[in-house]
């Protein structure tokens, strides 16, 4: 029991951790447009072969060579190619494991270009919010490709989420618009569900956004009474308006 104990513990302390890390990244790109970057960018390396190379590498965003790519990122000025990055980091998100990640690679990019947000964020609601799940688009689809589709889809969810939580987003309704829409969706433009499918499973696996990825941890929430939905509101709300 003691050990139980001490496990949960030290579970508990890596969450606050994480949430605290969030909440600092968050302050940190809620100010980043206050700051004139000009005079660093201009001292920075402009040679078309490191920054394309560096592009290649945003293809694979992982969190071994995340540290790596940072201090690339640091040291080129990548001010005319922001459209090819929004485009990499699109493509490179299929594998949800790597999210927080490219979380992290997106906010330093933010930090010093202020247009990479405003480029990347309608790209990636148009990805997630149109008609590509409808059964009725992608007849000849084989079930591999839709799974890939929708796996992608959730990822990009995903992102969306801790984008608004770590402030690379400031508008507070923009997930819960993009939910509502995907419960919306016209039921003869989707009549298998799937765009609802994709919300249900996204509701889900949101235990993750708080860390809450064990039995034990999850028991002590149930044993304090709290109902998880409302901690989850409640912690993305204090989150936004902190």
């Amino acid at each position: 029991m003691a050990e139980k104990t001490e496990v949960i513990n030290k579970e508990l302390d890596e969450l606050k951790k994480n949430w605290k890390q969030k909440l600092d990244l968050r302050a940190i790109n809620l100010q980043a447009k206050a700051i004139d970057q000009s005079k660093i960018l201009q001292d920075l390396d402009k040679s078309v072969k490191k920054n394309s190379a560096l592009i290649r590498k945003l293809r694979n965003i992982t969190d071994e060579n995340k540290e790596s790519l940072i201090i690339e990122i640091k040291q080129l000025n990548l001010s005319r190619f922001v459209s090819e990055i929004v485009n990499v980091i699109i493509e490179s998100i299929l594998k949800a494991k790597n999210i927080l990640a490219i979380v992290e690679i997106c906010s330093i990019i933010h930090q010093r270009y202020s247009n990479f947000i405003t480029e990347l964020l309608p790209t990636l609601i148009q990805t997630l919010t149109k008609d590509s799940l409808n059964s009725n688009a992608n007849t000849s689809e084989t079930e591999n490709e839709k799974n890939t589709r929708s796996n992608q889809k959730r990822a990009l969810l995903r992102l969306l989420t801790e984008f608004v939580i770590c402030g690379l987003s400031a508008d507070s309704d923009l997930l819960f618009n993009i939910l509502y829409e995907l419960c919306t969706t016209d039921q003869f433009k989707d009549p298998n569900f799937n765009n609802l499918n994709l919300v249900v499973s996204f509701c889900r696996s949101s235990a993750e956004l708080l860390g809450l990825t064990s039995k034990p941890i999850l028991a002590r929430f149930l044993v304090c009474k709290i109902k998880y939905i409302e901690l989850l509101i409640k912690y993305i709300e204090l989150l936004i308006n902190n």
